[in-house]
Parts: C-alpha cells; structure tokens; sequence
C-alpha cells in the first residue's frame, strides 16, 4: 500500500510539475502575445499616422491646385471682354507661365520649359482631352503648376512652347466655336 501511495504521490508531483511547467509556458507565451502586442499596436498607429500624414499632403496639394484652377474659373465666369491678368491668378514668383494642350507629350513640355521637369509625371495632360496644364516656372524651376477643365475657361488659343512673362500673361475672355464656350485669348490692346 506504500508502494501505492508513494506512486500516487510521485504521480502527483509529476503533475504538478506539468502544470507548473505548462503554467509557465503559458506565462511565457502570454508574455510574448502582449509583447507583440504591444508591439503591433504600435505599428499600426504608426502605420495609421504615416497614411494620415500622406492623405494631409495630398489633401493640400489637391485643395492649392484646385484654389488657382478655381481662381481662374472665377475669372473667366465674368464673361467676354473681362482681362484676366496671370499675376493676380498666381500672386507668387514667377518669370514665365507655360500653358500646355490637352495630350501634350512629356518630353515637348520638358523641351519647352528648357529643363527636365520630373513631376510632369504627376499630370494627366498627356492622356487627357479635357485639360489644360499650367506652369509657373522662376529661375529654371517649376514653382507651381495646375491643371484647367476645359469646360472653366479653354485655354487652347494660348499653348505657346515659348510661354508667357509676366508681363505678357494678360489675357482676355472670348467666347469661340459653335457652343459659344468662354475661351483667353490673347489680350487685344
């Protein structure tokens, strides 16, 4: 009966040495799950802030595109006649602004602005049929550019590779082809 009980008592530290070693992996792996947890939740804040950072940027970009495409359209919407001076559209420095047809290829821009313009990548003017690109160029570098619908004022009548100073950038408002669509031309003196 001793021998019984003696096995019965070593069975039970037995046990209980599993339970405590399985205790104490549990504990481990308990440990590491927080840890990595923790670790996790910091990624994805991390993660969170960077993409809402990026949206910010792009946000801006979009909205101080928009703000000059808008300016002009405001322009343009008080009809035919009206002068529409580029210096009051884009109050910053500039020496020449360059206005760019709908699928202007990258190159013919990079050729008319004299230098190689990287973001032009970030256009749609060599794909598009509804838009113009504008580009504010100062000292041989692009300090600001946008991209105009055709249907807030068609800037056709002047794409010009040799572009416009700042001086010469004052254009007026006509209406031209069948629809009568509000269209800058060239300013009659």
């Amino acid at each position: 009966m001793k021998q019984s009980q003696l096995m019965k008592r070593e069975n039970l530290r037995n046990e209980e040495q599993q339970i405590e070693s399985a205790n104490s992996a549990s504990s481990k792996l308990t440990g590491m799950i927080l840890v990595m947890g923790v670790l996790g939740v910091r990624r994805i804040v991390t993660l969170i802030i960077c993409v809402g950072i990026v949206a910010a940027i792009g946000t801006w970009f979009v909205v101080r595109q928009n703000t000059l495409s808008l300016t002009l359209f405001e322009q343009v919407q008080r009809g035919p006649g009206t002068t529409v001076d580029f210096n009051e559209i884009a109050p910053f420095a500039w020496d020449r602004v360059y206005i760019f047809g709908p699928y202007t290829p990258h190159q013919r821009i990079h050729d008319s602005l004299g230098f190689h313009w990287p973001d032009v990548s970030a256009t749609t003017i060599e794909y598009s049929d509804v838009v113009c690109l504008v580009v504010f160029v100062q000292s041989g570098q692009v300090v600001d550019w946008f991209e105009h619908t055709l249907n807030r004022g068609d800037l056709m009548q002047l794409t010009n590779p040799q572009g416009y100073s700042r001086e010469e950038a004052r254009f007026q408002i006509t209406l031209v082809g069948a629809e009568q669509r509000p269209a800058l031309v060239k300013h009659q003196k």
